[in-house]
């Protein structure tokens, strides 16, 4: 039999234990989540990128005549795959001002990728991907620059949510 005081002593290890893998057990849970949470949303992308208020983007992009609606709505409609967009208008001080957009022919489509015609002559030549993964792949920042050859004030957008979007030179 166990005296008096092993028992106490066997209690409180056994407490001792349990705190210990508790806490391991809280640990590998928070680290679990925290990897979970940046497979799913790309955290640099989604500080990079910014939402649209109204129809102004950041005071470079102004979307004008229903241009942004017709953006969402195709974004909406088109949620297993990805969608591209040519945005047309004019720039005035810097600042692009979206007066038309149009869905190019598209080849082949996914979630993760799409292959589409040119926006020719296209002041924004945008693109989305999955809900929240807001940075450009390095395909499409080589495409960018050489769409820019013939077409040196394009910009590339990066659509990942219904308002949010990303900007590239």
């Amino acid at each position: 039999m166990m005296k008096e005081e092993d028992q106490e002593e066997h209690v409180e290890h056994g407490l001792v234990r349990k705190m210990i893998f508790s806490a391991i057990a809280v640990v590998l849970l928070i680290l679990v989540m925290s990897y979970s949470a940046a497979v799913i949303i790309d955290i640099p992308g989604l500080i990079m990128s910014k939402e649209v208020f109204g129809n102004d983007y950041q005071g470079e992009v102004f979307f004008m005549n229903g241009t942004l609606v017709e953006i969402q709505q195709e974004y909406l409609n088109n949620q297993n795959r990805e969608i591209k967009a040519c945005l047309y208008g004019h720039i005035e001080g810097g600042r692009y001002y979206i007066e038309n957009v149009e869905f190019p022919q598209i080849y082949s489509a996914s979630v993760q990728h799409i292959t589409a015609d040119n926006c020719a002559d296209a002041l924004i030549d945008l693109h989305s991907h999955p809900w929240y993964k807001c940075r450009a792949s390095q395909q499409d920042m080589d495409n960018l620059k050489s769409n820019q050859q013939d077409n040196p004030q394009l910009k590339m957008m990066v659509m990942c949510g219904t308002n949010r979007f990303s900007i590239y030179d």
